[in-house]
């Protein structure tokens, strides 16, 4: 019988029958055979054979405190589970409202209660927040800031908006040059408008973050970039593959690389109109584990999906690197070996390790010097040098008080 099961907000449909001392688990039409030992009352290891493949897992089960929800512990996290019956699945939080007594408020992510703001009995607005974790409140003495226009958005908080709270808090920091702070908000303000880059701004609360996990910068650059190809109206049905690779690379830590290559697969999927039809080679490599193991998910990748990964032409290619890249790491020295192999002889330690930890990113060659901005406080002799490139400029009158100065072009 199938028995509809959701999971983290996504509805599966899940059957069970008993298999030979084992159970014959289908999820969504992929069929898997387990066995199942309790280790005690609320542990139980598994052995899942999917595909000639045998994996073990050990998962721990507590309860939520919700009716007829459970959480259940992975090594990749936590998922909260409920079996759906014949209620709508958003009926739970009606119910929730009219039942009586205390009730559990649990957070989309997880946390310690610190400070209560509100008493029994009191009256509670619609959307106040009852539970709050202030970090300067709870004496966490470093706190991640930016400068505008980098602040906000999916950046940090403004360093300016941080300084202003912690002294509305009555706390000291440590920035001791707000001068110099503005001057460069100024600047980076100036190169904005001139380049036409967007200024952060505040964003909406989006519960989806806690779904697809996707870090700021690299929503940011994913947003662009399919603006570039022209499908920047798919950015949501990109979103949610995000959140269906995730599933099926085995819950990796959403962190760089991790995020970028899912992000990077997703788009490609939702482009081609196919899931998989083309696999970028991260993708491989990642089921090679060229990328961490359990912290990439790998032990809890979905077996088809890893078996159709590694099935690619260009496998092959990449595990012979791969195998080549740790035989040249288990040398003695093999920070001049990798130099000779990448031929970066001549570049520093960073760019040599960028180099490395990005597997050959061809562009560190290419790195060509910044671009400059002037301000118009810079010394006179440095404006007329730039002046004199412009032909179609012939004169040039400053004046400043009594001084005056008349520039012509012979």
């Amino acid at each position: 019988m199938d028995v509809q099961i959701e999971v983290n907000g996504r509805l599966r449909v899940v059957s069970v029958e008993p298999d030979e001392g084992a159970f014959r688990v289908v999820i969504d039409g992929t069929e898997r055979r387990i066995d199942a030992a309790a280790v005690d009352a609320s542990t139980f290891s598994l052995i899942c054979l999917s595909d000639g493949r045998r994996t073990s897992h050990e998962v721990g089960l507590s309860e939520t405190g919700l009716p007829g929800e459970i959480a259940v512990h992975m090594p990749a996290g936590v998922a909260s589970a409920r079996v759906v019956t014949g209620a709508s699945r958003f009926g739970r939080g009606a119910a929730l409202t009219q039942a009586a007594g205390v009730q559990q408020v649990l957070a989309p992510m997880p946390g310690k209660v610190v400070k209560v703001l509100v008493a029994v009995g009191d009256e509670v607005k619609a959307r106040q927040g009852l539970v709050v974790v202030e970090a300067m409140k709870m004496g966490v003495d470093g706190v991640h800031t930016c400068i505008p226009p980098l602040a906000s958005g999916s950046s940090h908080i403004s360093v300016f908006n941080a300084m202003h709270n912690a002294k509305a808090l009555g706390l000291d920091h440590n920035i001791t040059d707000v001068e110099a702070l503005q001057v460069v908000e100024e600047r980076l303000m100036r190169i904005a408008e001139l380049e036409g880059l967007p200024v952060g701004k505040p964003l909406e609360y989006d519960h989806g973050v806690y779904s697809h996990q996707i870090p700021g910068g690299v929503i940011s650059n994913l947003k662009s970039q399919l603006a570039q190809l022209g499908i920047g109206d798919k950015l949501d049905e990109v979103l949610a593959e995000v959140v269906r690779i995730i599933e099926d690379m085995g819950y990796p830590i959403m962190i760089t690389p991790a995020s970028q290559f899912i992000v990077s697969q997703a788009a490609v999927n939702v482009a081609t109109g196919e899931r998989y039809k083309e696999v970028l080679d991260s993708m491989i490599e990642t089921a090679l584990g060229v990328w961490g193991w359990e912290d990439a998910g790998v032990p809890w990748m979905n077996p088809n999906v890893r078996d159709r990964f590694l099935s690619q032409p260009n496998a092959r290619i990449l595990r012979k690197k791969y195998e080549r890249t740790k035989e040249i790491g288990e040398q003695e020295g093999s920070v001049e070996a990798f130099r000779k192999q990448y031929g970066l002889t001549g570049v520093s330690d960073e760019e040599l390790f960028m180099y490395h930890v990005m597997h050959g990113d061809t562009e560190l060659k290419k790195i060509q010097p910044p671009k400059t901005y002037y301000t118009g406080k810079e010394p006179l002799a440095l404006l007329l040098k730039e002046l004199s490139k412009h032909r179609d400029v012939s004169r040039l009158q400053l004046r400043k008080g009594n001084s005056y100065f008349d520039f012509r072009r012979d």
